[in-house]
């Protein structure tokens, strides 16, 4: 059995985590932006007003 010398290139465009997540991250604003749109808003928008629904439900829990 021979063994096959391969140079593993830790720059290549398929082995970063960055590029990953980048096709991730488009492929999540392509199913939200047609949810948010009606609603005026972008999904970084969207997500700033998860937050503040999210400290508003919190304060009343606290009461």
């Amino acid at each position: 059995m021979a063994v096959v010398d391969q140079e593993v290139d830790p720059l290549a465009l398929e082995r970063q985590v960055c590029f990953a997540l980048a096709i991730t991250n488009r492929a999540v604003l392509a199913i939200y932006r047609p949810l948010l749109e009606p609603l005026q808003l972008t999904h970084p928008q969207y997500l700033v007003m998860l937050a503040l629904w999210d400290h508003h439900r919190a304060g009343h829990e606290r009461r």
